[in-house]
């Protein structure tokens, strides 16, 4: 599935991009081995550090940090689905347990890709989403 999103106003975090979890996830049942996608910013100065991908199902929330920000021309994103995958849980930044990960996973009800890398006037985009 390729979409481009808008970006979802966040009051305490950077802003996201919100991604319906019926729209990405069709096989609720059938776990998936990672999350697809291509970011672009306009500008990479004045960076700041954030969660990059958030998703919470049945009460937990676990989040997952790139290792380095988008450039300005399309960069691609592989998130690994599995516990071993560097998923922290959200509050206390332990890492996800399997069973963690696996309950967020069967009952999906929140997908943020984050949007925004920088401190300033810019642009995000996001493109290509894929759970395969």
């Amino acid at each position: 599935m390729a979409a481009l999103l808008r970006p979802l106003p966040c009051r305490a975090a950077p802003d996201h991009f919100l991604e319906t979890a019926s729209e990405t996830w069709e096989d609720r049942g059938s776990f998936r081995n990672h999350l697809y996608f291509d970011l672009s910013q306009s500008d990479t100065t004045k960076p700041f550090e954030a969660k990059d991908v958030i998703i919470a199902g049945n009460e937990i929330e676990l989040h997952f940090s790139h290792s380095a920000p988008p450039e300005v021309s399309w960069t691609p994103y592989s998130v690994p689905l599995r516990a071993d995958g560097n998923w922290m849980q959200a509050g206390t930044d332990e890492p996800a347990t399997p069973e963690q990960l696996e309950t967020v996973l069967t009952h999906l009800d929140k997908l943020w890709i984050r949007g925004e890398f920088r401190t300033g006037e810019d642009v995000g985009g996001i493109d290509n989403i894929m759970i395969r």
